[in-house]
């Protein structure tokens, strides 16, 4: 390991050049394999988390399911100041503009 290490250390413009080489290379490979597709669909049938989420929609369809909750909390003085009202109004706008109820 210290022969490489020296060797690195002698040779280190060359070391610098393959690095960057390599990382162009890895580079130029992903983008010709086309990247990476994401999705945000995920289901998982038959089991007891997708059988209740079901089971809601049927007895509760305006209520049922996924459901998050948005807890703020100010850094100095209360929520109800002016400027932290309006920072909180931003946030809800852009949570609405995503789809999600409020």
């Amino acid at each position: 390991m210290g022969t490489l290490g020296r060797w690195c250390f002698r040779h280190r413009w060359i070391v610098i050049l393959l690095w960057v080489l390599a990382f162009a290379g890895f580079t130029v490979a992903s983008s010709a394999a086309g990247g990476a597709k994401f999705s945000n669909s995920f289901s998982l049938p038959g089991n007891d988390s997708t059988r209740a989420l079901d089971l809601m929609k049927e007895a509760f369809p305006q209520r049922s399911g996924e459901s998050a909750s948005i807890v703020w909390k100010a850094k100095s003085g209360s929520v109800r100041d002016a400027a932290v009202e309006q920072k909180i109004a931003g946030m809800l706008e852009k949570v609405t503009k995503l789809g999600l109820r409020i």
